[in-house]
C-alpha cells in the first residue's frame, strides 16, 4: 500500500506520503526461507515561509521467522526459530536513515579479524600461533586497534526510526539543512548474541537542488559510546575454512575521543527521507 500527497517527487515541503507492506513466506508459497514480516513508513512536510521547510519521518518493522525454515534449509532442529535470511532482517544507519552511523551499523554486530592478523599480534600465546585452539586468541591486546577489525551487523528482527529536518535558504540553489535522527535496531533470534542498540544522533547538512534532483551532503554526530562485542575470525583445518567465536569479546569504540572522530559524512544524491 502506498499513498503519496506531496507537493514535488525530488524535494518536497509540504503534504504527506506513507507506504507499507506484509509478507508471508511459508510451505504454501513454496519459500525455503519461511516467515511472516511487516513494515511502515510515514512521511510529513510543512513550509515555512517561501523556502524553508520542516519535515518528520517515521518507519517500523517486524519480522519473525517460522520455525519450519530448519527443515527447509536442512539444518538441525536446535537452531529452531533462529533462521532468517540476512535481506528480511532488519538494519539502521546510513544516508537514509540515521546518519550519526555508517551504512547499516547502528545494531546488533559483530567483529571480524583474519586469523593471520590476531596470530601476528598474540604471539606468546601457543594455542592461537600454533591454530590448535584460535578461540583463545586474545583480541584485547593493546597492539591491536580498532582499524583492526571490520564491524559486521547481524540486522535485527525489529526496527523503530524517526527524524526531524528543518531546510533553510542560504544562496540561490544551496539550501541549507539541520536534523535529529533517531534509531533503534533489536534482534531476539539468537541469544548469545548483541540484543539491541539505539541512538540519537543530530548533523548538519547542505543540499544543491539540480535538475536530476538534491545532492546531498550531511554531517551527522556518532554519540560515541563504546561496545563490548563478539569476535569472529576463521580457523583453517585441512584447507577447510570455518568461522569461529573467540572466547573473549572486545570493547569497540572508534568514534570516541575527539569530536572530529565522532563527525560521520554522507554524499548522495536525494532527500533523506
Amino acid at each position: 500500500m502506498a499513498m503519496d500527497r506531496t507537493n514535488d517527487p525530488f524535494s518536497p515541503n509540504s503534504g504527506f506520503r506513507v507506504d507499507g507492506g506484509v509478507e508471508h513466506a511459508s510451505t504454501f508459497t513454496g519459500s525455503d526461507y519461511r516467515y511472516n514480516r511487516a513494515t511502515a513508513d510515514g512521511a510529513a512536510f510543512y513550509q515555512i515561509r517561501r523556502r524553508g521547510s520542516i519535515g518528520a519521518h517515521l518507519r517500523a518493522g517486524w519480522v519473525r521467522p517460522l520455525g519450519s525454515t530448519a527443515q527447509a534449509v536442512g539444518v538441525t532442529a536446535d537452531v529452531g526459530d533462529a533462521i532468517l535470511h540476512p535481506r528480511k532482517r532488519f538494519y539502521a544507519g546510513g544516508s537514509h536513515s540515521v546518519r550519526g552511523f555508517g551504512e547499516n551499523q547502528l545494531g546488533p554486530r559483530v567483529l571480524t579479524i583474519p586469523i593471520a592478523v590476531l596470530q601476528g599480534h598474540d604471539t606468546t600465546n601457543a594455542a592461537c600461533v600454533s591454530g590448535t585452539d584460535v578461540t583463545a586468541c586474545n583480541p584485547t591486546l593493546a597492539t591491536l586497534k580498532d582499524r583492526d577489525f571490520e564491524p559486521r551487523p547481524l540486522g535485527g528482527n525489529f526496527v523503530l526510526e524517526g527524524s526531524v529536518e528543518a531546510h533553510f535558504p542560504i544562496w540561490q540553489a544551496l539550501i541549507g539543512a539541520a536534523f535529529v535522527d533517531a534509531g533503534m535496531v533489536r534482534q531476539q533470534t539468537n541469544p548469545t548474541l548483541p540484543r539491541s542498540r539505539a541512538a540519537v544522533t543530530p548533523g548538519i547538512g547542505v543540499r544543491y537542488r539540480s535538475p536530476v534532483g538534491p545532492i546531498r551532503a550531511d554531517i551527522g554526530f556518532n554519540p560515541g559510546r563504546s561496545e563490548s562485542l563478539p569476535v569472529v575470525t576463521e580457523n583453517i583445518v585441512n584447507g577447510q575454512r570455518t568461522l569461529v567465536t573467540l572466547q573473549q569479546r572486545r570493547t569497540y569504540a572508534p568514534t570516541s575521543g575527539s569530536m572530529l572522530n565522532r563527525m560521520v559524512l554522507h554524499l548522495s544524491i536525494g532527500e533523506a527521507f
